[in-house]
């Protein structure tokens, strides 16, 4: 299966209480982050966010992003992860031209949303424990994973289609277990 998450619950499967994540003084197990992404992933479905939906990521880095960006993995959404110090309108400009649907980031980021957006969800704070049965959505790998976007040298920013293909080569050269 192509969907990015799989790695992360097949290493829990294996590994549970081996450290995935260190952050400052947080050290979380790949089975706690497993844990954490089934919930978030079960959040965000509850709020509309299927396969195939387009779902930007602008949060600071913390273990939070790690696990949104995985839950979105999970059900198979297209991840556009933005840098966390753009201004309104750099976020505006990506909303339009990655076509979002939806802007999850944290509260103390509320005035960056542009004005009317249906699509924003704001993360504070833990998941309530996602239902029983939990299951990966099915990626193809010519499936559009990512829109990340470029840095804009030249003009404003486009979003770069990624597929689950491209990722599982840059993210799959990494040492295995």
């Amino acid at each position: 299966m192509a969907n990015r998450a799989a790695h992360l619950f097949a290493s829990a499967e294996r590994h549970p209480g081996k450290i995935a994540v260190r952050f400052e003084d947080e050290a979380i197990s790949f089975g706690e982050l497993a844990d954490r992404v089934r919930n978030a992933a079960a959040s965000l479905k509850a709020q509309g966010i299927g396969k195939g939906s387009h779902a930007a990521l602008m949060m600071p880095s913390c273990p939070d992003f790690i696990v949104v960006q995985q839950a979105l993995f999970a059900l198979g959404a297209v991840v556009s992860p933005l840098n966390s110090q753009y201004r309104p309108g750099e976020v505006a400009h990506a909303i339009a031209s990655c076509d979002l649907e939806y802007l999850i980031l944290p509260g103390a980021f509320a005035d960056r949303v542009p004005a009317g957006f249906p699509g924003a969800i704001f993360r504070e704070g833990g998941d309530p424990p996602g239902p029983p049965g939990f299951r990966l959505a099915e990626v193809a790998p010519s499936d559009v994973v990512m829109l990340l976007h470029t840095s804009a040298t030249t003009g404003k920013s486009k979003g770069v289609m990624l597929t689950a293909a491209n990722l599982a080569t840059n993210y799959d050269r990494s040492p295995g277990w």
